[in-house]
């Protein structure tokens, strides 16, 4: 009795095994009889991946693995070997001093150069909108008056100071009851900061595509100030390639391994300082809904300017460094006492022309 219940347990093992089983002929001579040749594997498991070979005719390949696979290493195929000497210096270039001040720094980041375009270009777009519009007396419109390079810097420190004084609308900074911050008032009234943000412009109109047109770009309008930021900021870099990498997975104590683009992989070990540095900037980031997406964006690239003007700053300081608070405080005050010399000398312009 009891070697029939054995015999009948290895039999249904036996038909168990057959059922994971799969085919595996020596060669293509072997007939259809080899059926007593049965090799039992582990369950597979079937992953699309794309071979990444610089042949003309690459196409998606299949990639099977086991769960129960021996131990493999990261194959670092993909790191490219240097194809130049590079003789310059790496890493921060200083052309200032350890006496340098904080508005040094920023000025390098945030230069004439893309100041005078946001002058240009803010200045042609409220003409067009001024022309194109019927314009009633009781629109803020009627108050426009061309935007100079140092008003449109103090517009870029009234963001600044938003990123640290944190309220929910632009209008509660203008509030005139107990709660109210006398500091927005005197670098701007509300009416004209509201009319600069509103025209503020990079990219000529007449030269971007309406949506729904086959040339239609989205990021054509923030485009010029992404190009002065790489411009500012140089790298030059060739570690990563397209080509593959084998990566092992853990899971149910199984090993598994697959195949995954070299530059992937690479990303995924370095979005830890990519994380540091989001963490950084979104400290003293005013990001407010805007109607024009474009400009949310090009808020956020100037604030990341300045984010990298305290960092070089700190490369380059010798002495103990200030806070990140302290330095962008330092420029805003920079950047008021400059503005608040040039209204006065045009308050009394404006008093002496009235009383004559």
């Amino acid at each position: 009795m009891y070697s029939g219940r054995k015999d009948d347990s290895k039999a249904m093992d036996t038909k168990k095994k057959r059922t994971k089983s799969s085919w595996r002929p020596n060669s293509t001579s072997e007939s259809d009889d080899s059926s007593s040749k049965i090799v039992p594997v582990s369950k597979r498991r079937r992953i699309d991946v794309f071979d990444t070979s610089s042949s003309e005719d690459s196409i998606p390949c299949s990639f099977i693995c086991s769960a129960t696979s021996a131990s493999a290493s990261i194959n670092d195929i993909g790191e490219q070997e240097n194809l130049f000497s590079f003789t310059e210096g790496t890493g921060p270039q200083p052309s200032l001093t350890n006496k340098s001040k904080p508005i040094d720094y920023f000025n390098l980041f945030i230069d004439s150069f893309l100041l005078t375009l946001m002058v240009h270009e803010t200045n042609k777009y409220a003409e067009q909108l001024i022309k194109s519009r019927k314009i009633t007396q009781r629109s803020r419109m009627k108050l426009w008056k061309p935007v100079t390079l140092l008003e449109i810097k103090a517009f870029i420190a009234v963001l600044l100071e938003m990123g640290i004084t944190r309220r929910p609308t632009i209008f509660s900074y203008w509030t005139e009851n107990s709660r109210s911050i006398p500091w927005f008032s005197k670098m701007f009234s509300r009416n004209r900061f509201q009319l600069i943000y509103q025209c503020f412009h990079l990219v000529d109109n007449k030269e971007c595509f309406p949506p729904g047109h086959e040339k239609y770009d989205p990021c054509l309008k923030f485009m010029p100030i992404v190009e002065h930021a790489n411009r500012v900021s140089k790298l030059i870099s060739t570690h990563a390639s397209n080509d593959n990498t084998i990566v092992i997975k853990k899971r149910n104590e199984n090993e598994r391994s697959g195949a995954k683009p070299y530059i992937g992989d690479s990303y995924d070990s370095y979005m830890r300082g990519v994380g540091k540095s989001d963490k950084m900037l979104y400290v003293y980031l005013d990001e407010r809904r805007t109607v024009k997406y474009w400009k949310k964006i090009t808020f956020h690239i100037i604030a990341r300017m300045v984010l990298n003007s305290y960092l070089f700053y700190k490369e380059v300081s010798k002495k103990k460094p200030m806070t990140r608070l302290e330095f962008t405080s330092s420029i805003i005050s920079e950047i008021e006492h400059e503005w608040m010399q040039v209204k006065k000398q045009h308050m009394v312009v404006y008093d002496y022309l009235k009383k004559k």
